[in-house]
């Protein structure tokens, strides 16, 4: 079962999606994140994975995602975030009605 990080799929630069992520099956910490960026024609993001272990007063990058392409992107990353706030900083977007969204499964 996949939830979405997103209220709502992020058009422009800031940060995004905050959220605390519950543990989970100590047997099983292990989970995928998914970005995924749409629009029409070239689009291209670069995407800051943070996390926070104190409720967002500081944040941590821990790697860049960049997505590019026509029409779609997408990147998938096996993930152990369990206990941390976690948030999305969008560095850069650009092309017609770009858009990013995040799942974590």
């Amino acid at each position: 079962m996949s939830q979405s990080l997103l209220a709502a799929p992020a058009t422009a630069t800031g940060r995004v999606g905050v959220q605390f992520i519950p543990p989970t099956n100590p047997s099983t910490p292990i989970r995928n994140l998914q970005l995924n960026l749409d629009g029409t024609g070239a689009v291209s993001a670069a995407v800051n994975v943070d996390a926070s272990v104190d409720g967002g007063a500081h944040w941590a990058t821990l790697y860049t995602v960049n997505l590019a392409g026509t029409n779609t992107d997408s990147q998938l990353d096996a993930v152990r975030l369990e206990g941390l706030w976690v948030s999305f900083n969008i560095t850069a977007i650009s092309g017609t009605g770009a858009a990013v969204t995040a799942t974590l499964g």
